[in-house]
């Protein structure tokens, strides 16, 4: 194994501090033993117990980030005050099959690892906030976006986008991290100063709300700063190790989807080493237990039905129905 000059960064809210369970437990229960540096948003302290129990589990509290989008800078930032050269973000919402410990790591002479979407991938990363009209792999009117409001270099560096649920970086290009919070920063003060949206070159892929996502991706290609040399991103190469990611809303500790549902097994497995090891479980959803297997596929089945109640439920605020006024004798 590489050496273990690496701390995982990650952070939440409260709504996400049962995926950090299970995203530590998977780490623990794999073998992988680096450092974990954990954000706690707006977290009381007795609530991260559940967390402290397994090894190397360091804990920042926070009050409530006026944006989501600040988390990762944010936890960058106060993690590298552990020392380690190399710093890992993953996601609350992602847990790892097999000892991933070496993927973690740029390739030598590399400062940052992480995935960029392919040519055929990335236009969907843009289609609910844009127009058919808009051409380009990344669109042109989003590189143009980006060009100006970064207002330094002219011409872009990289043709698609970044995936930002897990990446590594070299701490030497630390200041990066600060150009991109100081930049989410700008966007953010200028939407509240104007009345307005972010705009759709910082659009959240659900069609609203600031993406760092896409406020990285702005820095990457157009600041007149160093740029790390990006190595081929590891942890999508086997399927004996690789990092898991549970997009998408509703998560599987609220209620369990189809999308998810292939996971079923292997996150009932991570519940039971964490109980078969001793550790303490939270208190588990009854989607998380699993004797209730059968009643989670049931709910599965009936998805369809529960989006089309949302749907009616959403209608009925919006159309006026007739009143019919009958008299009976």
């Amino acid at each position: 194994m590489k050496n273990q000059n690496l701390t995982i960064v990650t952070a939440s809210d409260e709504n996400f501090i049962f995926g950090i369970f299970l995203l530590i437990a998977s780490l623990r229960k794999n073998n992988v033993n680096h450092k974990i540096f954990y954000l706690a948003e707006n977290i009381p302290d007795r609530s991260c117990g559940i967390l402290t129990q397994f090894n190397e589990v360091y804990i920042k509290h926070i009050d409530k980030l006026p944006a989501i989008a600040y988390q990762k800078p944010e936890a960058f930032l106060a993690a590298s005050e552990l020392g380690d050269q190399y710093l890992c973000w993953i996601d609350g919402d992602c847990f790892v099959r097999g000892d991933i410990s070496d993927f973690l790591f740029p390739e030598e002479n590399h400062g940052l690892m992480i995935r960029f979407r392919s040519h055929q991938e990335n236009p969907l990363r843009f289609s609910k906030s844009l127009s058919i009209d808009d051409s380009g792999i990344t669109p042109e009117t989003v590189f143009e976006k980006w060009k100006t409001d970064i207002n330094e270099n002219t011409e872009y560096r990289f043709e698609t986008t970044t995936v930002n649920n897990c990446f590594t970086l070299d701490r030497n290009y630390l200041p990066l991290v600060n150009r991109w919070y100081d930049f989410m920063k700008q966007i953010l003060e200028r939407a509240m100063s104007e009345k307005t949206e972010v705009g759709f070159a910082y659009t959240h892929s659900r069609g609203f709300g600031l993406s760092d996502e896409l406020a990285l991706n702005a820095v990457l290609n157009f600041a007149d700063m160093s740029i790390p040399t990006v190595g081929p991103y590891l942890l999508d190469q086997s399927q004996e190790k690789r990092l898991l990611h549970l997009g998408l809303n509703p998560k599987p500790w609220v209620r369990w989807s189809l999308s998810h549902y292939k996971y079923y097994d292997e996150i009932m497995d991570i519940i039971d080493w964490v109980n078969e090891s001793g550790y303490q479980l939270p208190s588990l959803p009854m989607g998380m237990q699993r004797k209730y297997k059968a009643i989670v596929f049931i709910q599965i089945i009936m998805e369809p039905l529960h989006r089309l109640g949302k749907r009616v439920k959403k209608l009925k605020g919006r159309v006026i129905l007739p009143k019919i006024n009958r008299s009976f004798k």
